[in-house]
Formats: C-alpha cells, sequence, structure tokens
C-alpha cells in the first residue's frame, strides 16, 4: 500500500475553474506510445480508440489533465503509472453544416459526466468542461501524422507553451499534434476528492481538500507547528477508498517546555511587534526592501540589537514584524509595508492577509543559541536566506528546498521584543 503524505501544495485550486469533488476512474497506459502508430488521416480515427495528444512543438508535448481543478496541462514524458490515464482521450465525430468536427474528452470522465476539451482562446488557460467544443482536424504533415486542430467558426487551434496546453493561431510547431492511439491495461484505478479538517477541542482550526488514490494512507505528515501534538485521527480507517474520503483529526498543545509558543500572538486589536533576525553567516536583520516595482525581503548583516535601527524610523518600521495566529500556524506580518509575507517561487514578497502565506513554528536550534523555523507545511519547503540578489548571496529571503533545510542556520529566526530590548529563547 503507498504511503500517501498530504501536501498543501495538492490544494484544489478554485482560480479559473470550479474545482471538482467527483471521484475519477479508469485504466492507465499498457505501454508508452508509439508515435510512429500515429494516426497518418482523419479516416483513420477510430471512436472506439484512445489516444494521446503529442504535441510537436516544445521539444514534444503530451495533454493531460489535472484532476484536481480539471487544468489541461502539457507534460514532456507520460507517466508509466496508473497517473497516465488522465493523458489519455476518447475522439467522438459529430456531422454539422455538412460536415464532420470532432470532439475531445477525457478518457477518465467520472461515470455519467463527460469532461472535454474547451473552445481554445488565443493564449492562457483552459480546463475541461462538460460542454463538448467541436473542431476541425487538417493535415499538416501527412508523413509525420502532424494535425491542424481548429476549433468551429474560430481560427483559433490546439497549441501549447513550456507547461499549459492553450490555443492560438499560428499553425507552427506549437500547433502542430499527432493523435496517437495507446492501448490500456485491464485494472481500473480510482482516484478521489478527499477533505480533512484538524480540532483543538471542538474548533476547526484547519480544513482543507486534495486528492489521493484509492489505498493511499490519508494524512501521514499533515501540517502543524511544533508545539502542538502529532494530528490523531477520529475513529475509523486513513486508507482512502470508496466511502472513506473526509477525515477528522484532533490535536492538543505540548506539555511544559515543549508547549511553549516562541512568540506573543498578534490580533488586530493589539500587535506584539518584534525585531526579526535570520542566523546566517552572523545574524541577519530581516526587513523589507523596495527592489524596483516590487517589495522583497532582504536580509542585511548586522548585530540583534535595538542600535541598529534607531537612526531611521522608516527603516526601524521595515524591520519590525507581528505573527498571527493562523490555524496551526502563523501570518507574518510587516509594520512599515502594513502587509503579510507572501511566498510563491524565488523572493518571498507581500500581500494582504486573504492572500499571505501560512507558515508553522518548526524546530531549530542548529549550533549555538536558540532559533525557530519557518515551515511552509510542504516537504521540506522553509523559509530561508537562500535568494541570492545583486551577486549577493543569501541577500534575500526565500525557501529552501533541501533536506537539510529545517536545521539550516539560513533557516533559523531570532526575534527580539521590540518593547522589551530582549532576545526571547524558543
Amino acid at each position: 500500500m503507498k504511503k500517501f503524505t498530504y501536501l498543501m501544495s495538492l490544494l484544489l485550486a478554485f482560480v479559473g475553474a470550479t474545482a471538482t469533488a467527483q471521484t475519477f476512474s479508469g485504466k492507465a497506459l499498457s505501454a508508452a506510445p508509439d508515435l510512429a502508430s500515429c494516426v497518418k488521416s482523419v479516416g483513420e480515427i477510430d471512436p472506439d480508440s484512445y489516444y494521446v495528444l503529442y504535441c510537436k512543438g516544445r521539444s514534444g508535448k503530451y495533454v493531460m489533465l489535472d484532476p484536481s481543478d480539471r487544468l489541461l496541462k502539457v507534460t514532456g514524458s507520460l507517466p508509466t503509472n496508473k497517473t497516465s490515464m488522465f493523458a489519455l482521450f476518447k475522439i467522438e465525430s459529430v456531422e454539422e453544416d455538412g460536415q464532420t468536427y470532432y470532439t475531445f474528452k477525457v478518457a477518465s470522465s467520472p461515470e455519467g459526466q463527460g469532461y472535454y476539451i474547451p473552445a481554445v482562446n488565443a493564449g492562457g488557460k483552459h480546463y475541461a468542461g462538460t460542454t463538448a467544443a467541436k473542431y476541425s482536424i487538417t493535415v499538416k504533415d501527412a508523413e509525420n501524422g502532424y494535425f491542424i486542430i481548429k476549433l468551429k467558426g474560430s481560427n483559433n487551434k490546439f497549441n501549447c507553451d513550456d507547461a499549459t496546453f492553450t490555443g492560438w493561431t499560428d499553425e507552427g510547431d506549437n500547433g502542430q499534434y499527432r493523435l496517437v492511439p495507446v492501448t490500456r491495461g485491464s485494472e481500473t484505478y480510482s482516484n478521489y476528492a478527499v477533505t480533512y479538517s484538524i480540532k483543538v477541542g471542538e474548533e476547526v482550526k484547519e480544513s482543507g481538500a486534495s486528492r489521493a488514490w484509492d489505498g493511499d494512507t490519508f494524512g501521514s505528515s499533515l501540517p502543524c507547528s511544533y508545539y502542538y501534538n502529532t494530528p490523531t485521527l477520529v475513529g475509523g480507517s486513513n486508507v482512502v477508498g470508496d466511502g472513506n474520503t473526509d477525515f477528522v483529526y484532533t490535536t492538543t498543545l505540548k506539555s511544559g517546555d515543549e508547549g511553549t509558543i516562541p512568540v506573543t500572538f498578534s490580533t488586530a486589536e493589539a500587535k506584539k511587534w518584534y525585531n526579526v533576525q535570520i542566523v546566517n553567516n552572523g545574524t541577519r536583520t530581516v526587513k523589507a526592501v523596495q527592489d524596483g516595482q516590487t517589495w522583497q525581503v532582504s536580509t542585511v548583516v548586522s548585530a540583534l540589537s535595538a542600535e541598529a535601527f534607531s537612526n531611521n524610523y522608516a527603516n526601524f518600521n521595515n524591520a519590525v514584524w507581528a505573527f498571527v495566529e493562523d490555524g496551526l500556524g502563523v501570518k507574518v506580518y510587516n509594520k512599515g509595508r502594513n502587509q503579510y509575507l507572501s511566498w510563491t517561487s524565488g523572493a518571498a514578497t507581500f500581500t494582504n492577509e486573504a492572500a499571505a502565506t501560512r507558515f508553522y513554528f518548526a524546530s531549530n536550534t542548529n549550533n549555538e543559541g536558540n532559533g525557530f523555523g519557518l515551515w511552509t507545511g510542504t516537504g521540506n519547503k522553509y523559509l530561508n536566506a537562500s535568494v541570492e540578489y545583486a551577486g549577493v548571496k543569501n541577500a534575500r529571503l526565500g525557501v529552501w528546498d533541501n533536506p537539510s533545510s529545517k536545521t539550516d542556520n539560513g533557516s533559523r529566526f531570532l526575534v527580539m521584543d521590540v518593547d522589551m530590548d530582549i532576545v526571547h529563547s524558543c
């Protein structure tokens, strides 16, 4: 039985599409596609066969569905496991206005619910939906089996960029597709929508949703700050399957020193302010800094002391932070920016409260002194002085995704109470 680790990055996406709670079932590829066996003429298309859609451009890409939000994306190599079922399509013909058009149906659509490739627009992302858009298929390169697939009543055609299936008007390499028939194995796989909640007492502190395969073990690494006990499943089994997709967990604060929260949380009514340092080749002040039109988070070499900020009010505010409790973690607020810390990739930036990144306190007492880490909740991704800027290593705060990140000095934070001018032990 495969171990399923819940990752925050797998939360359902709600931007641009309505997330589906349905179960996807289907069969996977029994062998890798043979590109040489691609259809060479429209008359060879068989409505009872299964196909992969291969784009000539971008060094070869296959169209694939993301079941979490039905986003159509492209991948350079097809998976050889059950995930390949999301790259299989059925091509069905439709007679209309005296012409033959074709629809492209996701082969693993939920029972009784067909998902199709929608009408493509020029550029942008596309999500499979229940409306079957109609396309003409014309030969572009008969010898090598490449077709132009054009939307009825439009000049928009199948296209792709580096990661996304999209539409465009040209007929270059990115607009040329092969239709490759494939064979499927005998085993049927099911992919479920799953939900979880974590309670402290009767209060739900965290909840979320993702997807998992039949037989996966859910919740082996649910995110929470280190001063909470490992969440415990309330009754039942955590093995994903038909009728077992909603999971409730409980947790409590650890006792004694282990349950000590390293900061005083701020609220909307009252803020508790801290100067924050990161430990990396000495201590470095963590502060907001403007880079062109973007505000980022600088790590500037300086001692952890009130004197380091006393000569400039704006500089002081940009180096002052508050920690706002959010679920079993925190959101980090900057006084000077009047905004919250946000990280998606590269350097950390700032945003409003709703879009702020939730971090979880992690133990980090590497080398001398005390400190804590700020974990993103996913894998080995910890907030870290990891981004080079203007040739200076570790000059910007970002996230380092590495097994060593949890205990790395660049992930170790110290805080100084602005009011009390003391360094807190964590």
